[in-house]
């Protein structure tokens, strides 16, 4: 509160998005809870201030939902009067609902600013980029993409493309609405995630637009799935399972979609042509933590295993490890994966339960 003092200003908006609990207090407790919210509502409140916290003092903070959608409302998206300006009291008002909606947080605002305190002047982003392509293609040849994005003022577009493979590309303006096609050569046999954002002339930009693209070169896609809104966790007791059925007569590498945030943890998978039976075969490997939770795509390679095509088979993830530091990326819903069925066993494997609607992010190769 001594610093904010000492900020020369005529209205202050400070917007506290955590936990009430973790990140302030080494000893967690909802009494040590209460108290730090309490004391911190009354610190940070002064004349001329707006206080926005994300939730109240009882409550814990899941990510950055709250940031997120008041960024989206200071765009311009919480302009309630048109004005072309967005106050700060505004911008809460767009967000709130959205936040109880999509999280049941139950966001705050202390305010104490005569009338409303004006922050932005609306500049709303562009559209997030359409983006038409092929998926599945071969390594060492072209690769062309379409995109198209609008502007709700009508500003001049560029696109920056994130390739997956560490490079990247900024296309030149384009006026809102046209079609821009775009191409890029992968050199590996393997999947990558690739994004897709635009930007307009005065800097905003969009939310990415993700396509997942999987490339071969000595060997042939069977299988594929590769949403990936949501993780199932993996250890030495919790291990996951994907049943899917071929087309091709042999296996001779899988991909997972992995998030990882610790270090030291490995994923060993197996291929059953039952849940509770033998393994066919098996491949390991220790996972690398990625940064703000990304996927990354990891490759089983086996000597090539001979399958029936039409019989489901199953692919086990389990690990060796303990405790909280790696994950299998999946589907949030609706059961893209027509042909298999997602398991979570917490003993080991000694026991399987099925999850509707929800897939495994996978890739099998023959």
């Amino acid at each position: 509160n001594y610093h904010l003092n000492r900020i020369e200003c005529s209205g202050l908006c400070v917007i506290v998005d955590s936990c009430h609990s973790g990140g302030f207090n080494d000893n967690w407790s909802y009494t040590k809870e209460a108290d730090f919210a309490r004391e911190l509502a009354v610190d940070l409140q002064g004349r001329n201030r707006v206080v926005m916290t994300s939730v109240p003092e009882e409550d814990t903070s899941y990510g950055s939902y709250f940031s997120h959608f008041l960024i989206r409302g200071m765009q311009g998206y919480g302009d309630e009067n048109g004005d072309g300006i967005c106050s700060a009291e505004e911008a809460f008002r767009y967000a709130e609902p959205l936040i109880r909606e999509n999280t049941g947080m139950r966001p705050q605002l202390f305010d104490d600013y005569p009338g409303e305190l004006p922050l932005t002047e609306v500049e709303l982003p562009p559209s997030i980029p359409e983006v038409h392509g092929e998926e599945i293609g071969k390594i060492d040849i072209i690769h062309t993409f379409q995109i198209v994005s609008s502007d709700p003022e009508g500003d001049t577009i560029q696109y920056r493309i994130r390739w997956g493979d560490g490079t990247e590309d900024y296309t030149g303006f384009h006026a809102a609405g046209e079609k821009v096609n775009v191409s890029h050569i992968w050199h590996d046999e393997r999947t990558y995630d690739v994004s897709f954002m635009a930007i307009d002339t005065h800097g905003a930009s969009s939310d990415w637009k993700y396509v997942t693209v999987t490339m071969t070169g000595e060997h042939e896609v069977d299988q594929r799935q590769v949403e990936q809104h949501w993780a199932w966790l993996v250890n030495d007791t919790r291990w996951l399972a994907q049943s899917f059925v071929p087309s091709l007569d042999t296996i001779a590498k899988v991909e997972l979609g992995i998030i990882s945030w610790n270090e030291g943890y490995d994923i060993e998978i197996a291929i059953r042509s039952n849940l509770t039976g033998d393994d066919l075969a098996t491949a390991a490997t220790t996972i690398q933590p990625t940064q703000d939770w990304e996927t990354q795509w990891i490759t089983f390679p086996f000597e090539e295993i001979p399958v029936v095509p039409g019989t489901p088979y199953y692919i086990i993830c389990r690990s060796t490890t303990g405790g909280w530091g790696v994950a299998w990326a999946t589907s949030a819903s609706d059961n893209p994966y027509e042909n298999g069925m997602f398991h979570h066993s917490r003993d080991g494997g000694e026991t399987w339960e099925e999850v509707e609607e929800v897939d495994g992010s996978f890739i099998t190769y023959g």
